[in-house]
């Protein structure tokens, strides 16, 4: 493996009724942006679960930074950080709490820098997340990601429901934090015009 991989995926496969990824092999450098496009229905979800370890694959493996989860499990959670089309945090909460919570779960999470980050980005702190748009609510999401320890960043459809002015401000958003940290973030997308436009390399499966 290349010292430069963060995360290697080699000959993968996950069956679930009618649905397989079959021998899927992909890599990710360190500070790269990664486009994988998938058709609609091909898996895109499936794969980020994946990649979260949130299901496992029946055969081949999953690297990150050269080892497997079960070899580095805490640290490796730490540094993987995805977003997936639907929020996994408490809608009920306003943004100040759910900053709290989080803090109380990861010591790492940079409370204070989200918090100004929320108020840069224009997020309202008076309602609750439930009353957020989708956009906003991928924004959140986005910040989250961002004041923690993540060295992987994944994106599931990013796009989907979102206007094309808050895309522009989440793309600013990761080139900005780019800037200041290595970061190397895959998105996977059944958006071609996506993959071309956000990406430093693509692979089309």
């Amino acid at each position: 493996m290349s010292g430069s991989h963060v995360l290697e995926i080699n000959n993968l496969y996950y069956h679930k009724g009618y649905f397989s990824l079959k021998d899927l092999n992909l890599y990710l450098n360190e500070n790269e942006v990664l486009g994988v496009y998938l058709a609609p229905g091909m898996g895109k979800t499936t794969l980020a679960m994946l990649i979260g370890d949130a299901i496992e694959p029946e055969c081949g493996e999953i690297l990150y930074f050269g080892n497997k989860m079960r070899e580095d499990e805490i640290a490796i959670k730490k540094k993987v950080s995805l977003i997936y089309e639907s929020p996994n945090f408490n809608l009920n909460l306003k943004i100040e709490t759910l900053a709290k919570a989080i803090k109380r779960l990861d010591e790492n999470f940079e409370y204070d820098s989200f918090l100004f980050d929320a108020k840069k980005e224009g997020l309202d702190f008076k309602v609750r997340l439930k009353n957020y748009s989708k956009s906003d609510i991928k924004v959140v999401s986005l910040l989250i990601a961002l004041n923690r320890d993540t060295k992987i960043l994944v994106l599931d459809d990013l796009k989907i429901g979102i206007e094309n002015e808050k895309l522009r401000q989440i793309d600013s958003i990761i080139k900005e934090t780019k800037k200041r940290k290595k970061l190397s973030i895959i998105f996977l997308t059944s958006d071609k015009e996506s993959v071309e436009n956000l990406s430093d390399r693509q692979i089309y499966l």
